[in-house]
């Protein structure tokens, strides 16, 4: 009897899925594209190489082999920071990694991370250890109006690049070091979090201001006067500086309020929400062009006050060392300041009585004197020719929403481990096919003739598949049946013959279909040519029918780099042109699907057809550089397709991969797959599929 219960115990689970099984447990990196057990646990050992463990760590690594392989480097990442300043932090941290991620989102367990390495630099022991033990309460101990660096720095980085068109890396401070926010030219150097204010908005707002100022402080040339700017600081010390840094932010502020006044208004939001008032803005209101000359001779002309102004909280740090871009050259070399220490000038810096605001001095300027000339007054107003350019910029990108001509898109993708979507994650771009046949004789080949009149073939039965509608009072042909039965009617009323009548209802069909190719690396070669020879007998056969259809190719290499290949257009017509697209494709790189099918659905969803089919031709799974492979973007794929259904379209792929039995069903369902035995004949599967598909 044991033997017969044992024998059905095996019989309970099918043979494929035990080896299945066996091969994930043994493996682990098979079903989320990540790093394996064995692989994750050599790493950790030898990052905490300096600490014994006092139990296995074999339970936390088959946690984290669950991640992605995204996550899990930024782990080994994190952890290696932490280990360089707390071996049994980080050996702690590691043991609650994955919990933590169940708890938190994504930007929630980054910041947790963050402020356990900050509270061990500042050597907060209690805190650190209060962060680890209890992080299921993290998320809900968090301030709210904390406006943080990770949250808000692609936001920056988009409204940077609108403006200067150029790619300035966003970088935030170290939290240990306090120090104010600079520019190097090439970076900007923001703080890891503002919280400043009791609410998320101003906090944000005033990252946007320092944003800003960091820009001007690049497009105002502070940087052409650094060798007079060191010098100051060697005679005079840190007011100098202090005093330097208050006129270039005055400068500065002259500038956004006439080149960008909505945000000059949100700095005087920021000034009356802090109660600075009487704050000198008029410095430099009275001239129209000004360079960081300008700056230093006021403070040649006035000397240093003993109490420098109280800087503003978007202050940025104007010390040459931070400033160390390559110097802009200024055609009207200055004179070399002679500082007036006494300041015996008739132009004078007077205090500005203000109770609210003690110990805080302000400058006037006497309007009975003279306005320094600027020593350049041929210089470009660069932040003029910044909104010339961003207005240029809005009216092209104006121009071409209304052309329909945007080729770069951003979508989503769903992270499998987290459970939930990273919002404009993939970027997708439209690609125009550059048109290099170098081998006509992939038409040429004899068999095509073959293909072609067996596609024509089964496409005249779609045509002449008419639904005949019977028993009308009207129509092409006459309805024996109903005429013969009115006839045998002893009765014979008239109105036994007023429907014998068969109408043709020829024009009932509405459809419209996306061809969605796979050109990766893998479909090189003979793969390419047969690819190749299916899309253009398609394109010439299906031009018979009255449907809507289109021809797109797809591949890519990273997130960033999700290229589409349009070939033809539903608002076009097979031409020569297309053929030579056609002959054109070439394989290219790896296959991040979940991308392709959301903008190809967003594509086939405008037309006005009543039947939408999404036809995808490949030759493998879902597969790219990064963890996009195995389990991550077969499960993105499959929310890929989903949201294609939910938008009433008819998903159907068609492949050649001899595994595709192992996901395609969990991907698709049963009846929206097809699997090619003899890729041979991929031309003939194609067009019968497609009569199957839309009739």
């Amino acid at each position: 009897m044991k033997f017969i219960s044992d024998w059905f115990k095996k019989k309970a689970v099918p043979i494929h899925k035990v080896a299945s099984l066996a091969l994930l447990e043994s493996k682990q990196t098979g079903s989320c594209g990540g790093m394996s057990t064995t692989e994750l646990k050599i790493r950790i050992e030898l990052i905490l190489s300096g600490i014994k463990t006092k139990d296995s760590i074999m339970g936390p690594v088959t946690k984290l082999a669950r991640l992605s392989h995204l996550i899990q480097s930024q782990f080994l990442t994190q952890l290696t920071e932490m280990s360089e300043i707390s071996m049994t932090h980080a050996y702690s941290m590691m043991l609650v990694y994955e919990p933590a991620l169940n708890v938190m989102n994504t930007e929630q367990h980054e910041q947790w991370v963050g402020q356990i390495i900050q509270a061990i630099r500042s050597n907060e022991i209690a805190q650190a250890n209060s962060l680890i033990e209890n992080y299921p309460n993290f998320s809900s101990q968090i301030n709210k109006s904390i406006a943080l660096f990770s949250d808000v720095s692609d936001i920056l980085q988009k409204l940077i690049f609108s403006i200067t068109q150029q790619e300035l890396t966003l970088i935030s401070l170290d939290p240990a070091i306090e120090e104010q926010p600079y520019t190097d030219g090439k970076s900007i150097f923001l703080p890891i979090s503002i919280s400043l204010f009791d609410n998320y908005q101003d906090n944000y707002l005033l990252y946007k201001i320092i944003a800003f100022h960091l820009l001007g402080q690049i497009e105002c040339h502070t940087n052409a006067a650094l060798g007079e700017i060191g010098e100051g600081i060697s005679e005079y010390g840190d007011e100098f500086l202090d005093l330097f840094s208050t006129l270039e932010t005055l400068r500065i502020n002259q500038y956004l309020k006439d080149t960008f006044p909505g945000m000059w208004k949100k700095i005087l939001n920021i000034h009356e929400k802090l109660n600075i008032n009487n704050y000198p803005e008029h410095i430099f209101a009275s001239q129209t062009e000004t360079t960081v000359f300008d700056s230093l001779t006021w403070i040649k002309k006035f000397g240093i006050k003993e109490k420098p102004l109280e800087p503003v909280p978007y202050q940025c740090n104007f010390s040459p060392e931070k400033v160390t871009y390559i110097k802009t050259e200024i055609t009207t070399a200055p004179q070399p300041l002679q500082m007036n220490i006494n300041n015996q000038n008739n132009e004078t810096f007077q205090e500005v009585n203000h109770s609210q605001i003690p110990e805080r001095i302000y400058f006037e300027h006497n309007s009975t004197s003279e306005v320094p000339t600027s020593p350049n007054q041929s210089q470009i107003d660069v932040w003029q020719n910044l909104a010339e350019k961003m207005e240029r910029h809005q009216v092209k990108q104006e121009k071409l929403k209304r052309e329909q001509k945007q080729t770069i898109y951003l979508y989503p993708e769903w992270d499998i481990s987290l459970k939930q979507y990273r919002t404009d994650w993939c970027r997708v771009e439209e690609i125009t096919i550059e048109q290099n046949i170098k081998d006509l004789q992939t038409i040429d080949d004899p068999k095509l003739k073959f293909f072609e009149y067996r596609i024509k073939k089964s496409l005249d039965l779609i045509i002449n598949d008419q639904k005949f509608i019977r028993n009308q009072s009207d129509g092409d042909e006459i309805n024996i049946d109903a005429w013969v039965s009115a006839k045998s009617n002893k009765t014979k009323h008239a109105d036994d013959f007023q429907n014998l009548y068969i109408k043709n209802n020829k024009n009932n069909r509405s459809v419209a279909i996306m061809f969605a190719v796979d050109i990766s690396g893998s479909t090189a070669g003979w793969k390419n040519k047969i690819i190749k020879q299916s899309t253009w007998l398609l394109s010439r056969t299906l031009a018979k029918l009255n449907d809507q259809y289109a021809i797109y190719a797809f591949s890519g290499s990273g997130r960033e780099q999700c290229h589409i290949y349009p070939i033809k257009k539903f608002d076009e017509s097979y031409n020569d042109q297309i053929k030579q697209r056609i002959l054109s494709l070439e394989a290219q790189q790896y296959t991040r699907m979940g991308a392709a099918i959301r903008h190809l659905t967003k594509i086939l969803k405008q037309t006005d057809a009543k039947t939408k089919i999404l036809f995808v031709l490949t030759d493998g799974k879902p597969d790219d550089i990064d963890s996009y492979r195995g389990h991550y973007g077969i499960e993105d794929t499959r929310h890929a397709f989903n949201e294609a259904k939910a938008q009433h379209i008819n998903p159907f792929v068609l492949t050649f991969d001899k595994e595709a039995m192992d996901y395609l069903p969990y991907m698709l369902g049963k009846k929206h797959f097809r699997l090619i035995s003899n890729i041979a004949m991929l031309p003939i599967q194609i067009s019968t599929i497609y009569k199957q598909l839309t009739t």
